[in-house]
């Protein structure tokens, strides 16, 4: 249930915040970003972690004015957030009723929890209804499935069955809305998507790619969505053509992330605008200055609102993307950004022709990473309907004390593969930050 003080705040928020960057043109934006800038660079000072990497720069809240000083701040790192303790990234100022915690769907091959407040959350969830409103689909009136992580402590259950339907279940309708674990076989998924006949279906592209297989070859009969979008992992075009030549209609992409919420998304026209309301974001180069239009650079991303941990010039999405300079037609006054690389993650196959959800394996590693295996990061090989090898990067002198975790491992994996499947798990040095966190090697989808 929602505080008050939440309540008006989102209340607020979407009565004068909604579509901000049609209402307003570039140089409103900016001075709307200034002033976010600066309530989350006060809001980091009082938490412990940021405390400390900034007076090691010897900065104050007051050298902060604006975008323009970003740079002063150092860079955030995926390790940096691992290694830190929880409490030490919360504002020692937090009515801790207030918090939960989020982890992520280890799409990165590190998992990762971190803090979340009410309001970051609905205010995260304000910039998906407009992407839908972009693309013709009404969160109120239309019926909306979605496919996430909403077992305990995932991003779409934290998101949206503790926050969402939770809180707005007193002021708003929300029976149009399915919500269907990201974990379930791509039949069973199907199967209750045919009943619910939605409007709008958002997922995964691995889970959709899957669908879109099952649709192909006769499944689904009922299901014609109006508009389905992805997001979470790295979206090609050959999956992109795959889920529409098989549903028959369009789809649009979004960039989000746990950490940083939602990014940027594809306009009517195709192009990803960055949610400047929301984020800053930017692509800087291996020397570490910003990278020109069309070139390439490591995505860090600024977090513009939120109340529990602040996300500020994160670099731990590990993504790259193109720096793009053009107006766009759609009426958006944002930067533009192109050719998203980084986590991606393949569909499962079964010798009794089951699809399933690569997020089913990373949550088992997650799961015991909660349990204390201290991973540093991960990659999932299927080598064929047979074989799966899990890689694993930990410290050499920490290997045996896992063992137990690794039996576990082992175990969930076959309940789910089959005994038959013969599970490897290999420790290695090191894992690079653009392997596919889920590698399958079977032909499967065609």
């Amino acid at each position: 249930m929602l505080d008050l003080t939440s309540t008006m705040k989102i209340a607020k928020s979407y009565l004068f915040d909604r579509d901000l960057t049609r209402k307003l043109g570039r140089e409103r934006i900016k001075k709307y970003q200034d002033k976010a800038l600066k309530k989350v660079v006060e809001c980091a000072f009082k938490t412990k972690f940021y405390r400390e990497k900034y007076r090691e720069k010897g900065l104050k809240p007051s050298d902060i004015k604006g975008l323009e000083d970003i740079n002063k701040l150092p860079i955030v790192t995926r390790d940096d957030f691992v290694k830190a303790s929880p409490n030490d990234l919360l504002p020692e100022t937090i009515n801790v009723k207030k918090i939960f915690q989020a982890s992520t769907s280890g799409s990165t091959g590190q998992p990762l929890v971190i803090w979340n407040d009410t309001y970051t959350a609905l205010r995260c969830l304000q910039g998906f209804a407009e992407e839908l409103s972009e693309h013709g689909v009404n969160w109120m009136k239309d019926k909306i499935t979605i496919i996430g992580d909403f077992s305990p402590g995932g991003p779409e259950n934290a998101y949206l069955t503790n926050t969402f339907f939770s809180g707005l279940n007193p002021f708003f309708n929300t029976k149009n809305f399915q919500t269907l674990d990201v974990k379930e076989d791509a039949l069973s998924l199907m199967q209750k998507i045919g009943r619910f006949k939605p409007d709008f279906i958002g997922g995964y592209p691995p889970i959709l790619k899957g669908l879109a297989f099952l649709k192909r070859n006769g499944y689904g009969e009922t299901v014609k969505p109006k508009c389905i979008a992805t997001s979470g992992t790295l979206l090609d075009k050959k999956t992109r053509d795959f889920i529409e030549e098989a549903f028959n209609v369009k789809l649009f992409d979004v960039y989000s992330s746990t950490e940083a919420g939602t990014v940027a998304f594809q306009c009517r026209e195709g192009k990803y605008h960055i949610h400047s309301e929301l984020v800053h974001v930017e692509l800087l180069g291996r020397d570490g200055e910003p990278v020109d239009y069309g070139e390439r650079g490591s995505v860090v991303v600024t977090r513009l609102y939120g109340e529990a941990t602040p996300v500020l010039r994160y670099i731990g999405m590990n993504d790259t993307a193109k720096n793009v300079e053009a107006d766009c037609v759609c009426g958006r006054e944002t930067p533009l950004i192109s050719e998203i690389q980084g986590r991606r993650c393949d569909p499962v196959f079964t010798l009794d022709g089951r699809i399933l959800s690569p997020f089913y394996f990373t949550s088992i590693i997650c799961s015991y990473v909660k349990k204390g295996l201290n991973v540093e990061r991960f990659q999932i090989v299927q080598n064929s309907l047979d074989e799966m090898e899990i890689l694993v990067a930990v410290k050499s002198n920490q290997w045996e004390t896992y063992k137990k975790h690794f039996e576990g491992i082992e175990k969930d994996f076959k309940y789910k593969l089959g005994e038959h499947v013969e599970i490897k798990i290999k420790q290695v040095k090191k894992l690079e930050k653009n392997v596919p966190v889920v590698l399958s090697k079977v032909e499967g989808l065609k």
